[in-house]
């Protein structure tokens, strides 16, 4: 089970390394929080719960569970969703859900997200490339609390001007890959707590966007995060050899 958190370009990683596994697996898609309707119109059909998807023996090799309304498809999650998820039923089936959202920002601040499943396998944290050189306010969801956390972490004092370079980048990454590992087991607000979690997750972080900046920027970062992923392709290359 693959878990997309983080911002810039989370929903077309989904649909890009889903339609890839779809290619030998059978994949399912689904959000534990929402996701844009539009998001997900590639997947061959849509279920609402896990129960009807489960119970059609003629399932698609690439579909989705989710509640549709005009704009958005939403969580189906209930207590015995996440029975179904662990049963003998979804033993061959690949699950990449997306965890968070990030308002279609590169940049975010976690805020009771993301929001983890404890069977994740495999957590993928993206960041878009197209805040770099760009001020704070312009291109971060929830930027009022990544400055409040950044200055704390860093005993600095920027403000919303500040452009996103290097440091800041850094600040975010490690941001980002520590939110599983800081994850306490609780569901959407603390309303359900699950006894434990997979404590062999694998963590892998994704650069990108990385078309929108220059190739110093690349190698720079290449040489600072030697095992990250830049772009698709790589990401793709990876879970590869995952599954």
């Amino acid at each position: 089970m693959i878990a997309i958190q983080g911002s810039g370009g989370k929903s077309t990683i989904l649909k890009n390394i889903s339609q890839y596994l779809s290619l030998q697996h059978k994949v399912c898609c689904f959000t534990t929080t929402k996701m844009e309707t539009c998001q997900l119109d590639f997947v061959q059909k849509i279920y609402e719960s896990f129960t009807d998807y489960f119970n059609d023996k003629e399932s698609p090799c690439l579909a989705a569970v989710g509640i549709k309304d005009q704009v958005h498809i939403k969580t189906p999650m209930q207590l015995l969703d996440f029975e179904l998820l662990v049963s003998e039923k979804a033993k061959n089936i690949i699950f990449v859900y997306e965890a968070d959202g990030a308002h279609r920002l590169p940049l975010k601040i976690n805020k009771n997200d993301p929001v983890f499943l404890p069977q994740t396998t495999h957590v993928i944290s993206v960041i878009g490339l197209k805040c770099f050189n760009q001020p704070i306010k312009n291109v971060c969801f929830r930027s009022n609390l990544f400055l409040e956390k950044y200055n704390q972490v860093t005993n600095k004092k920027v403000n919303e001007e500040q452009i996103i370079g290097f440091e800041e980048l850094e600040f975010a990454r490690n941001d980002y890959i520590q939110q599983w590992n800081e994850w306490q087991c609780n569901w959407r607000n603390f309303n359900y707590q699950f006894e434990t979690k997979n404590n062999q997750t694998v963590i892998q972080h994704v650069f990108n966007q990385i078309d929108l900046v220059e190739q110093n920027t690349i190698q720079e970062l290449r040489r600072k995060y030697a095992n990250d992923a830049f772009g698709h392709e790589e990401i793709i290359k990876i879970v590869s050899e995952w599954f």
